[in-house]
């Protein structure tokens, strides 16, 4: 446990969440993170701060990212692909070894393997909008087998972060 909090809670003050696991309640910083440089290089200045507020990873992706633009890709070049195409068939990019970041990969996966908006969800849980306002949650690019290099289609499933952190 970082030094700005005694001991992780369990429940997400925000939105009640019962966490299973620690990994499910994330720190989220209130002030500026900016001049703290990248997660590996804080210092421990950082962990101390007053402005930490614990939060289960769904409430706290929703700090950070917007679905809306995710929502947008779904099914997208089922109806017409693009002539700039990195990949101009699903089996270039969804194979084992793939050489892509999780990035390409989760916008394929959206553009090419959901057919519509029905299909975004959580595969393990089911939701799709988060917290007491029912935000639309950025759902997470999880690899079944843990390996980010095989990244077959049937190793590849959309997952909340609350889930994703079980896995």
């Amino acid at each position: 446990m970082k030094k700005g909090l005694k001991k992780k809670p369990m429940v997400c003050p925000k939105c009640n969440f019962q966490a299973t696991q620690p990994e499910q309640i994330e720190l989220h910083h209130a002030d500026d993170t900016a001049d703290y440089g990248p997660k590996k290089q804080r210092n421990p200045v950082y962990y101390q701060s007053k402005d930490i507020e614990p939060q289960c990873a769904n409430c706290h992706s929703l700090e950070h990212r917007n679905a809306a633009a995710a929502v947008n890709k779904i099914g997208a070049w089922h109806k017409k692909s693009p002539k700039n195409l990195k990949y101009k068939n699903p089996s270039d990019v969804f194979i084992s070894n793939c050489p892509e970041d999780h990035v390409l990969q989760k916008n394929y996966f959206l553009k090419w393997h959901l057919k519509s908006k029905d299909d975004y969800k959580c595969a393990a849980c089911g939701v799709v909008h988060w917290g007491p306002d029912k935000k639309l949650l950025c759902l997470d690019l999880h690899h079944i087998d843990g390996n980010r290099g095989n990244s077959l289609i049937t190793n590849l499933e959309l997952l909340c972060p609350n889930c994703h952190k079980t896995k």
